[in-house]
């Protein structure tokens, strides 16, 4: 896909479904079934990964995805930093994800 204003818009509506429909209801109060939390979760990982796909330059999905890893039980640190070190390769003028990859590679949960 050459049109990069189209990437980030579809990134952007696969991220808002992984986040606001998916993660929500994994996290949400009346999800105590851990078979289905962990059915969303997999849904979750699974948008993100296609909005990250879409436009892995894009802040927004990436953060989702990253915010997903940090919060799994385990956390999944290591995967949250190689997300970052690959978007830092595509984007390195961006100092967002440099930033990023800096405060994880530095924090206890590296650890």
């Amino acid at each position: 896909m050459d049109d990069q204003e189209a990437q980030k818009t579809f990134s952007k509506a696969r991220s808002s479904i992984g986040s606001s429909i998916y993660q929500w209801r994994s996290r949400a109060a009346n999800s105590s079934n851990p078979i289905e939390r962990a059915r969303t979760d997999k849904e979750a990982e699974f948008a993100f990964k296609q909005a990250f796909a879409f436009c892995p330059y894009s802040p927004e999905a990436v953060f989702h995805f990253m915010d997903l890893l940090l919060n799994e039980n385990p956390r999944r640190v290591h995967d949250a930093v190689l997300l970052l070190e690959t978007c830092h390769e595509l984007d390195p003028c961006n100092d967002q994800f440099t930033y990023w990859m800096n405060q994880l590679k530095n924090s206890d949960l590296q650890r």
